[in-house]
């Protein structure tokens, strides 16, 4: 795990993780060279031998789908090697289970037409990928 302020790829500072799986670690970084923040996934080594071509399938279809706006940039990879990563555009204001999770605590549910509008979003970038 990266800690804050380490930089890697000589040009991406780690400001802190942003989540984490069974294969990736999520960080939030700025790109020095743009000055713009971003979100460098970081394969784990384990994954990366278990399965080699995990990242690489992913990259391939990310990079050849083309912008649209309910899926997220892919700026950069680096495969092959011991140090596999992505870099994605960042977006701000959390994940989808933060912001249920702030309504469950305020004690209100997520309005229907809100979830609605979050279902036709991502039906749009799943359609766009496919």
């Amino acid at each position: 795990m990266l800690e804050p302020r380490v930089i890697f790829a000589d040009r991406y500072e780690v400001q802190h993780l942003l989540g984490y799986g069974d294969r990736k670690h999520t960080y939030l970084a700025r790109d020095a060279n743009m000055g713009r923040l971003v979100a460098p996934v970081l394969e784990q080594p384990d994954a990366a031998i278990s399965d080699p071509k995990g990242t690489q399938r992913e990259a391939e279809v990310l990079g050849s789908i083309g912008a649209h706006d309910n899926v997220v940039s892919l700026f950069e990879m680096h495969l092959g090697g011991p140090e596999q990563y992505m870099v994605f555009e960042y977006l701000e204001g959390g994940t989808l289970a933060s912001y249920v999770e702030a309504h469950a605590q305020r004690g209100a549910r997520v309005p229907p037409e809100i979830i609605l509008r979050f279902a036709r979003q991502l039906c749009r970038g799943l359609s766009h990928i496919h």
